[in-house]
């Protein structure tokens, strides 16, 4: 396969606070190909996401500092199209979704290289869209409920329950059998969570909010709290604790710093506060073949019975069939959705085969999808609210 010397990358030229400062001095410009090193691949970037954490990056206040000029993105998938040495040729021609924290490069880029701790391959029928947004909110949200889990708590409050990470959380939480507490802004928000299943939903807007958490943080014994928000709601989170009760900050999206605690609880309820970074936890499991996720899940996969199939891919596939409720099947390179689970992927495929006998079952399939208003379908954008960007 022929490949370029050189490559359009968008390029990070400073750090500010202003993100519109930020944005005016990014360019796009022609940078070298990388080389895949020994037991790497190169990726062809097919589409990558903004995440908060990508404009949390750009404004030079998240964790990862890159020397300018930098490449941006952490996420995203792509192609494999070569291998390093040491790397299995096979995956050439592979769909991949990654994720990449190195100074030199980044995901906002036509190519870019890649440790077998950085990728697993996808199923070769996953929309790229969803692809591109398969590390960064769904593994946020396994490593939250993860830690929970082995806390012991049995029941969780989490703070933005409407976005991506919440309804991974709600999600996983539910197959372990812990009991969610959701925080939303609106009652558009309420109504529609209760109507997705969630048993308890508040809305942090109510004038009785800190009252409501409080009553029913005990009476279902919570003791932990998840919050992507940060400033006043942290406080807010650990004073409805129950003793022993732990808050896992793992977003700021209020901007304010964390206030409002308890200091009694502190004492004499024995209540703490932690952080979570992805980086951190990924860099823990040194790589993603470590991570145990599929063997959960493993059994709500066809695909995952079959001794060819690798760990990675039984980890991808497993990933997308356990979040068959939150992510729609996607028209590749759309944003219309049909909104059947990806749960009935399988049947999909048998009904394919007899397309011609089904003609009409069709037309009428292709009616609905198209008949769901642009503005709808950005609810189903398995990114949230950020869409993913192509190269």
């Amino acid at each position: 396969m022929f490949l370029p010397k050189t490559m359009k990358a968008v390029q990070l030229n400073q750090y500010n606070s202003n993100l519109l400062r930020v944005l005016v001095a990014m360019r796009v410009t022609e940078v070298p190909l990388p080389q895949p090193a020994a037991n790497q691949v190169l990726v062809r970037v097919e589409a990558s996401p903004v995440n908060p954490s990508d404009l949390a990056f750009l404004r030079g206040g998240y964790n990862v500092r890159k020397a300018l000029p930098a490449i941006a993105g952490f996420e995203g998938a792509g192609i494999i199209v070569s291998t390093g040495e040491g790397s299995n040729k096979n995956l050439i021609g592979k769909r991949v979704t990654f994720y990449v924290n190195d100074d030199r490069q980044g995901a906002w880029t036509e190519y870019v290289a890649l440790s077998d701790k950085d990728y697993f391959v996808v199923d070769k029928d996953m929309p790229v869209e969803q692809a591109a947004c398969l590390f960064i909110n769904p593994f946020t949200a396994w490593a939250l409920v993860e830690l929970a889990r082995k806390g012991g708590h049995k029941a969780i409050i989490q703070s933005a329950a409407n976005g991506q990470v919440g309804k991974f959380i709600r999600h996983f939480a539910q197959s372990h059998h812990i009991q969610v507490i959701n925080l939303v802004r609106k009652l558009a928000q309420v109504e529609a969570l209760k109507n997705e299943g969630a048993k308890y939903v508040l809305n942090i807007g109510d004038d009785n909010f800190e009252e409501q958490i409080r009553t029913l943080a005990s009476e279902l014994k919570a003791t932990a709290a998840i919050d992507a928000v940060g400033g006043e709601m942290s406080g807010k989170l650990f004073n409805a604790l129950a003793d022993n009760g732990e808050v896992i900050v793992y977003g700021g999206l209020s901007g304010q710093p964390l206030s409002g605690f308890d200091t009694l609880g502190a004492i004499f309820g024995n209540k703490t506060v932690r952080g979570f970074n992805l980086n951190g936890w990924i860099s823990e499991k040194k790589s993603m073949s470590s991570i145990r996720f599929h063997k959960r899940y493993r059994r709500s996969s066809p695909a995952a019975s079959s001794p060819r199939k690798s760990r990675h891919h039984s980890l991808s596939i497993s990933l997308w069939r356990a979040s068959g409720s939150i992510f729609p099947r996607c028209q590749q390179g759309k944003f219309s959705c049909d909104l059947k689970p990806l749960q009935q992927t399988t049947n999909n495929k048998q009904q394919t085969t007899n397309n011609k006998q089904q003609t009409t079952n069709n037309k009428q399939q292709t009616t609905a999808r198209a008949s769901i208003p642009r503005e709808s379908s950005k609810e189903f954008n398995p990114c949230g609210k950020s869409s993913p960007h192509t190269l």
